[in-house]
């Protein structure tokens, strides 16, 4: 862990998923795996690019 000065520990050391998982589901429309998912992991719905052509796809932390 690294002590950031203004906002406390940043964490560096945690799993992320196969790149492989990423570019499949990157094939998909948010929508689809939110369902299948149950909204599991879902990022908030106030959450939206700077413009609509801006896509994201992988983990947040």
């Amino acid at each position: 862990m690294e002590k950031h000065t203004l906002h406390g520990l940043i964490g560096t050391d945690f799993a992320r998923p196969p790149a492989e998982l990423i570019a499949q589901l990157a094939r998909h429309e948010t929508a689809k795996i939110a369902d299948s998912m149950a909204g599991y992991g879902v990022a908030h719905h106030e959450i939206k690019p700077l413009r609509h052509d801006m896509r994201l796809c992988g983990p947040a932390v």
